[in-house]
């Protein structure tokens, strides 16, 4: 399912929505669930040196130096988001049960 993935993002001319990338490997003939491409695409990223970017505009495949850094900017912007989120949990934490908690960092 990998180069099927990566083979549509590369040959598309604007970033690729999830429904149609799903949309487009069940007509393919692959049987998976949302979930499970996007964790194809994170393991081909992650494990697999595959250049795919993500944004709110939906897949790409990174063919520029503007393209990646778009891509890690937005990758910087969802991890500074869920850091807020994580502190205000532990915040409200430590107010509602009076207990001081440390956190692993990872």
């Amino acid at each position: 399912m990998k180069q099927p993935i990566f083979d549509y993002l590369k040959n598309s001319s604007k970033p690729v929505k999830r429904p149609e990338l799903l949309f487009h490997l069940r007509g393919l003939g692959f049987d998976c669930s949302d979930r499970e491409m996007r964790a194809t695409i994170e393991e081909m990223v992650v494990h697999g040196g595959f250049l795919i970017g993500s944004s709110e505009r939906g897949y790409a495949a990174i063919k520029t130096k503007e393209e990646m850094e778009a891509a890690m900017k937005y990758l910087n912007a969802k991890a500074e988001a869920i850091a807020v989120r994580k502190n205000c949990i532990l915040h409200n934490w430590r107010e509602q049960y009076k207990e001081e908690y440390q956190p692993q960092l990872f």
